[in-house]
């Protein structure tokens, strides 16, 4: 079959779903699902796209039972495809990481994790991963309760040779003990892990590995000390910070912010993110600027942007883009009188927040926008929600076949 032609450039551009859906009345498009070359073109053109979904689960330890786990879409035109996860996932099942159709889960009960996976649910595709051997850590232990894994789809950081489906990294920071330093452990194209960086400086704080952001010099977490320290008196305030993680040169670097992040009046009213924002025109799979958003309820929500194409950043470097006033605040719904915070993520260039019994999405990409209710919270009691972005892809996990896609699910 000749890989040129409109119908092979149209159909590689339509989401799983509907190719699923063609393949049984659709000679060209059956073969078009379990030809090699087609899902690759289908995965790298999904990497141009927006994401179609939020993946929404309760903020979590890697300990105990999860509680909350849903997908909803962005769009309004975007189906929901929430069955396609629960038809993958388990009730222990907890996803660590989301990216370009992939998740990377662990399946976890009260005392321990026993299992690490990627899965597909579009496809259904599962694979099991080791974690590292005794030989690799060197007698170190691995405790997932202060270890942290990232995970990120069309880019291969162990391997420059790696292709497509390879092109992945999944990174390990460990630790034995809490330090301000982290052994860093990266899996390779034949699922071996070996040690990438070894004592890798982390900074003075508790760094958020949970939730990172992957830009074109490597990787960016934001830190949460000064939560630790402002709550004892008569002590010295940690600033907030981002740590900077340059993979390919396995050096680390601290990234200081704004003075007005740093002023904070009341803790129970404040919360910081960082989150990606302009795609990299050259790999698609990171991100070439940052938006670091400090929310105050029930004042106002700042947003900074960073350039990642600078070669010498400073606090200065951030530049305020955006301020919200009172009035978004009010439309969302919240309260002064609530105590706990809201959570918030963005995705696509989309505010998403959820406070009381809802899910909101804010664009910020556009000059007039409109909020919208996306989904209804169901009952968490109160503890904060995690978020990330999701796209369906033929992407698969094992990467000795691609299966015979030709079905619908």
């Amino acid at each position: 079959m000749a890989f040129n032609g409109e119908i092979y450039e149209i159909f590689s551009w339509l989401p799983p779903k509907l190719l699923y859906q063609l393949s049984s009345t659709s000679k060209p498009c059956s073969e078009f699902l379990s030809e090699f070359g087609f899902v690759e073109k289908q995965c790298r053109n999904s990497l141009i796209k927006p994401e179609e979904y939020v993946l929404i689960q309760d903020d979590f330890k890697l300990h105990g039972t999860p509680e909350y786990l849903q997908l909803c879409a962005l769009d309004d035109k975007t189906p929901s495809s929430s069955n396609s996860i629960s038809r993958v996932l388990k009730e222990n099942d907890r996803v660590i990481a989301s990216s370009n159709g992939l998740l990377l889960c662990i399946t976890a009960d009260h005392t321990k994790v026993t299992r690490l996976f990627l899965c597909n649910p579009t496809t259904k595709d599962l694979t099991y991963i080791e974690l590292p051997s005794e030989e690799i850590i060197e007698g170190k232990n691995i405790n997932l309760n202060i270890a942290w894994m990232n995970f990120i789809c069309g880019k291969n950081y162990g391997d420059k040779n790696s292709k497509f489906p390879l092109d992945y990294t999944i990174l390990l920071f460990n630790t034995y003990t809490w330090s301000n330093y982290r052994d860093v452990y990266v899996i390779d194209g034949d699922d071996n892990w070996v040690l990438k960086m070894e004592d890798l400086y982390i900074g003075p704080g508790n760094v958020d590995f949970q939730r990172p952001v992957h830009g074109i010099d490597g990787i960016y977490f934001l830190s949460d000390a000064g939560f630790m320290e402002r709550n004892k008196n008569n002590r010295s305030i940690t600033p907030y910070y981002v740590l900077h993680y340059d993979i390919q040169h396995g050096t680390s670097k601290i990234l200081g912010l704004p003075d007005e992040v740093q002023n904070i009046k009341d803790l129970n009213h404040i919360k910081i993110g960082i989150f990606g924002w302009e795609k990299s025109n050259v790999d698609p799979s990171c991100f070439r600027s940052i938006y670091l958003v400090k929310v105050e309820f029930s004042e106002i929500i700042s947003i900074w942007t960073l350039d990642l194409g600078l070669k010498d950043r400073t606090e200065a470097s951030w530049k305020e883009s955006l301020v919200m006033n009172k009035s978004i605040i009010h439309d969302l719904g919240i309260k002064d009188s609530i105590p706990w915070l809201p959570s918030f993520a963005i995705i696509e260039k989309n505010l998403i927040i959820g406070a009381e019994e809802y899910i909101y999405s804010y664009s910020l990409d556009k000059k007039v926008s409109n909020l919208r209710r996306i989904s209804k919270i169901k009952d968490t009691l109160g503890a904060p929600i995690k978020f990330d972005g999701y796209s369906s892809t033929l992407r698969p996990c094992n990467k000795d076949t691609i299966r015979s896609l030709c079905r619908v699910i």
